[in-house]
């Protein structure tokens, strides 16, 4: 990984002013800029430190928040691993409710929602359950998912109830 370099203090005050300046602050930093005397060649040098100074900050900055991406991911997935298995520990055990220490563990039922198989043959769905695209029929899951848990009969349909999680609160 980079360092950073041994900038001046005039060096160092410049870039600061660079990195929060917007508008008219980047207007009177231009003209500051301009106002430095030197050959080209003398401006270029003096700029060229800033501009390393930049680009080392820059692959820090990428390095730093491409680690914390992984460390992030990372941890949403033991959190999902261990939620599974306190899910799956509570659904052995039919346990509903723990008061734990930390937090209450409950464990919820996943949202109902109609099952319909790959081979379903649409045509046998009533009509307030269609929505008839050109050449398709597809059925409007909501509407069958609310008829179901009416008590509504349809041939070939079924409830199929979602995977039981756990609210941590």
């Amino acid at each position: 990984m980079p360092t950073t370099l041994e900038l001046t203090e005039q060096h160092q005050q410049l870039l600061d002013e660079m990195y929060f300046a917007d508008g008219e602050e980047l207007e009177l930093i231009k003209s500051r800029l301009d106002a430095i005397k030197g050959t080209a060649e003398q401006r270029i040098n003096f700029f060229s430190s800033i501009l390393l100074e930049c680009k080392i900050n820059t692959q820090s900055r990428k390095e730093q928040k491409d680690r914390a991406t992984k460390r992030h991911t990372t941890s949403v997935n033991a959190e999902t691993r261990i939620k599974t298995y306190i899910t799956e520990l509570m659904s052995e055990f039919n346990i509903k409710k723990v008061e734990c220490d930390e937090c209450t563990m409950t464990r919820q039922h996943g949202r109902a929602t109609a099952f319909i198989p790959e081979d379903f043959d649409y045509n046998l769905l009533p009509e307030q359950y269609k929505t008839i695209i050109p050449e398709q029929i597809k059925a409007n899951k909501n509407d069958i998912t609310k008829a179901l848990k009416a008590g509504e009969e349809i041939d070939g349909v079924s409830l199929l109830r979602g995977n039981d999680f756990v609210l941590v609160r």
